[in-house]
């Protein structure tokens, strides 16, 4: 499955998203007709994961949506693996942006939010990252 939340990112994708025959989680209900068919094709399986964005810094996880104080692909794909009851959850080529790059990087903020709310998600790296997440190694 391909995670997409923003909607900048889901329009300019939206050829490799409507050729690829991987599944979608995505959004889709909260899109305009338009946009939906830009990425929607017979064969493709989407799975519907709504979002909300707050103003309160904080992360809520339910069954069909989130809420998050920015449309990241990181929260959001995290809040599908919690809504998804995921105890465990390994990142790899984790890297974000390069310290030169003029966007702010949220990431570290939104890791910080997720793991002070879910104490109990087992959050871990498989490569080096600069984020702050413990890298493990799996023998």
């Amino acid at each position: 499955m391909r995670v997409v939340c923003h909607p900048m990112r889901i329009v300019s994708d939206s050829i490799f998203h409507k050729n690829s025959r991987k599944g979608l989680i995505t959004p889709f209900s909260m899109m305009p007709t338009k946009i939906q068919n830009l990425v929607n094709n017979k064969n493709k399986m989407i799975y519907d994961f709504g979002i909300t964005i707050n103003s309160n810094e904080q992360i809520i996880v339910n069954d069909k949506y989130c809420s998050t104080p920015k449309p990241l692909a990181i929260s959001y794909a995290l809040s599908v693996a919690i809504s998804g009851k995921a105890r465990r959850i390994y990142l790899a080529g984790f890297d974000g942006f390069e310290k030169s790059d003029p966007f702010k990087d949220e990431t570290n903020e939104i890791l910080k939010l997720i793991k002070n709310k879910y104490k109990n998600l087992y959050l871990k790296t498989l490569t080096t990252s600069k984020y702050k997440i413990e890298k493990v190694s799996i023998n």
